[in-house]
């Protein structure tokens, strides 16, 4: 019979019970020594790239980028389903996971993460300006947006983003992901086109080197705080403090 390997955990089981554990090490490094000496920063690093922050503006990177994602707006559509579930008495330990599927789509959610990494990825070796180009002129349904990660909110750049770009610019000005997306944005910016909340994820977790799905995770866990928070807030409140539809409301079909 095949034991599950993995390369993320060593296991040291006690010598006198082998059904208990007597030891953990993260990617080579005594979880113990971890908790005394790193920060959880360093320890995403080493469970989604197998090692530390090699500089440390990397490592920066990402202190920055977990608060900013840390409270996603009220209006996103995983923050209502959180809300919803929470003033709904949905049990506490269900909340998060309804809202994680929530923000795990294809528009705003982390599979567009995804798609966004696979974009810049595909494209970082070619000038932003041709690839603007490309895009800016296949972009015909102006509903959706123009490449993954990047388009419009309510007809505008989006401003929040735009911002949130410029401060982890500043982290790591040189990066190559970062350079090439910053340029990308110039472009884009011309036609009242901008980076998204999700290009941001996407941008940062390509210029420290963490792969497409791990993009995925990543950016479930660091919308969770938030999410999780107007779900509990909600928990307290009684079930007329969120306006629900009347049945008139619904639209029955056969």
């Amino acid at each position: 019979m095949k034991k599950i390997a993995t390369k993320i955990c060593l296991e040291k089981a006690s010598e006198n019970n082998s059904f208990q554990t007597e030891k953990l090490y993260l990617a080579g490094y005594d979880l113990e020594d971890l908790a005394r000496n790193s920060s959880m920063t360093e320890i995403l690093f080493l469970l989604y790239g197998g090692e530390l922050p090699s500089h440390s503006e990397n490592k920066k990177l990402l202190e920055v980028l977990m608060v900013l994602l840390s409270l996603p707006s009220p209006r996103h559509v995983a923050s209502r389903a959180a809300m919803n579930a929470g003033i709904c008495k949905t049990n506490a330990e269900h909340i998060l996971p309804i809202s994680l599927m929530a923000i795990g789509g294809e528009q705003l959610g982390a599979t567009e993460v995804r798609n966004c990494w696979e974009f810049i990825e595909n494209n970082i070796d070619n000038p932003p300006e041709v690839v603007a180009s490309k895009i800016l002129a296949n972009w015909i349904d102006k509903e959706k947006h123009i490449a993954p990660g990047f388009g419009q909110s309510y007809g505008e750049i989006d401003i929040l983003s735009t911002r949130f770009f410029k401060q982890l610019l500043a982290i790591k000005p040189s990066g190559k992901t970062m350079k090439w997306v910053q340029k990308l944005i110039v472009e884009l910016e011309k036609h009242n086109v901008g980076i998204l909340d999700v290009g941001l994820a996407a941008c940062v977790f390509h210029e420290l080197s963490f792969g497409s799905r791990e993009s995925i995770a990543l950016y479930q866990f660091l919308r969770a705080p938030g999410l999780m928070a107007y779900g509990l807030e909600q928990t307290h409140n009684p079930v007329s403090a969120i306006p629900m539809l009347e049945d008139s409301q619904y639209e029955l079909t056969k």
